[in-house]
């Protein structure tokens, strides 16, 4: 409204002066005779430039409708900001309710949070300040033990503790060799499921083998930890250079649950 009242105020100065010019090229033409084109000219020619001049400045569409006020909500600009800061909030947790864990996740416990957009657990370690592995465990075992190792993943998921297996891990078409790479390297321990499976396996030694050598060279940030499946331990279910290191039972609890607690404590 303000900006039509201003450009009609311009036209009608425009054409205010436009006429004061018109009568006095008139009045002037008619007294100089000999000058009449020059006034006839500065009467008609100016202000017509002029009044032309001033309609080019009027808006040729509707003036556009005001915008609407901002309200901001009592408490200010702050609260109208935290009120945001809470509708970005309630969106990202309902898009974290909605995500499916992959196969091997174990569900997030007490406050711990991942990366905005998923609820992953076994992306976790890489996430979290401090924390330098993406799996706490990776699990070598013999495909003789699976019913026993599916116990063992139940417990871990029950534990909310992150682990690496195989069967979860790769799927029809990947690279064996270099999944099993990239699942040793994103893991902070090898644990070594007990068997006389897992002693003749060639698979199983290439796992642990490469930690195990570690170790033996003074790096012992991470291990290769024995997991007795049954209780047993003899020599034809445990492997020459892994029988003087501690194991965990799983058929113990206490040896189990202070494994667990191994396991947390590691993260800090």
């Amino acid at each position: 409204m303000k900006r039509d009242l201003a450009q009609a105020g311009k036209w009608l100065t425009g054409a205010a002066v436009a006429a004061i010019l018109a009568y006095v090229g008139i009045v002037a033409s008619i007294s100089h005779a000999m000058l009449w084109p020059f006034w006839l000219f500065a009467g008609i020619g100016v202000p017509s430039l002029a009044a032309y001049l001033c309609w080019r400045n009027l808006p040729l569409s509707a003036a556009e409708p005001p915008s609407a006020p901002q309200v901001v909500p009592p408490g200010g600009t702050e609260t109208a900001v935290r009120s945001a800061s809470a509708s970005r909030d309630a969106a990202t947790s309902q898009a974290s309710a909605d995500h499916t864990p992959a196969p091997g996740e174990a569900a997030l416990g007490g406050g711990a949070r991942q990366r905005s957009t998923g609820t992953d657990n076994n992306v976790r370690a890489a996430v979290t300040p401090g924390r330098r592995y993406r799996y706490d465990v990776f699990i070598s075992h013999a495909h003789g033990d699976r019913d026993l190792i599916a116990r063992v993943t139940e417990r871990l998921l029950r534990a909310d503790i992150s682990y690496w297996i195989d069967e979860e891990q790769i799927t029809f078409g990947d690279p064996i060799a270099s999944k099993i790479e990239d699942g040793l390297r994103d893991s902070h321990f090898v644990l070594a499921a007990l068997s006389p499976a897992l002693v003749r396996s060639g698979w199983c030694r290439a796992e642990y083998g490469p930690i195990l050598h570690r170790e033996f060279s003074g790096d012992t940030s991470r291990r290769v930890i024995p997991l007795s499946l049954d209780g047993t331990a003899d020599e034809n279910s445990v492997p020459l250079l892994l029988w003087d290191k501690m194991r965990v039972d799983f058929t113990n609890e206490q040896s189990f649950a202070e494994f667990i607690n191994f396991l947390k404590n590691s993260r800090k």
